[in-house]
């Protein structure tokens, strides 16, 4: 007897499918089931330097090298100019939305976590922050965490981003101790090309409510295609 796979995603996957058409999302769940691994992965050498950055927001030197590393690098087919040109303008672009406004008055850690992923109504959403932050205040361990989407293409609309950084959140607290809490207003999704940082809401019923419909949404389709 073939073991049934459990339906999974990726949480800018995730984002993707919650506007995505009908034939849209099919084609996202069939892409889970059957993945494709020839599929390059894109702007790792952006990510990289974004997440050392990430341990610092104010020092933009790991952002600058990066970019100085990037623009020495040489290439020779056409996905690799993309992926270079590309993730040259997403390090310039962090470089100009400035994440010290949000998190540089605040002395944190990055810390890391062996759980990636949180499951919500039998779908394990990969959620695998850029980092996860931790912050001691009044004497309490709090957490906040960054989840960073590249698509020159398509950019995530506000809606997208709060379910992300919504996701993010309600992973946090899926993993902290008990006595230990997490800021929603330190649970950030940012999208480089769309410009935009959101943050967790404090109470997001309705979100939530939403979210778990996208989950039923996606079992249900992945159980009629596998």
């Amino acid at each position: 007897m073939v073991k049934k796979i459990q339906a999974h995603i990726s949480i800018n996957q995730f984002a993707e499918f919650s506007m995505a058409t009908k034939a849209g999302k099919a084609r996202i769940v069939k892409q889970q089931i059957q993945v494709n691994k020839t599929l390059i992965n894109w702007y790792q050498s952006a990510k990289g330097g974004i997440r050392r950055y990430l341990k610092n927001v104010n020092d933009l030197t790991p952002l600058q090298d990066q970019i100085a590393r990037l623009q020495n690098k040489s290439v020779i087919t056409k996905h690799q100019r993309i992926d270079k040109d590309v993730s040259i303008l997403a390090l310039k672009r962090m470089i100009e939305m400035n994440l010290s406004k949000f998190i540089g008055n605040i002395k944190y850690e990055v810390v890391k976590s062996e759980v990636k992923s949180i499951n919500i109504n039998n779908l394990q959403i990969a959620i695998s922050p850029e980092v996860i932050i931790k912050v001691i205040i009044d004497g309490k361990i709090m957490y906040g965490g960054v989840k960073i989407h590249i698509g020159k293409t398509k950019p995530f609309n506000l809606e997208q981003c709060n379910y992300v950084a919504i996701l993010l959140h309600d992973f946090l607290q899926s993993i902290k101790n008990e006595g230990e809490e997490v800021l929603p207003q330190f649970c950030l999704c940012i999208d480089v090309f769309g410009n935009r940082i959101v943050s967790a809401k404090g109470i997001h019923t309705e979100e939530s409510r939403l979210i778990n419909a996208l989950c039923h949404e996606i079992i249900d389709l992945w159980d009629n295609a596998a």
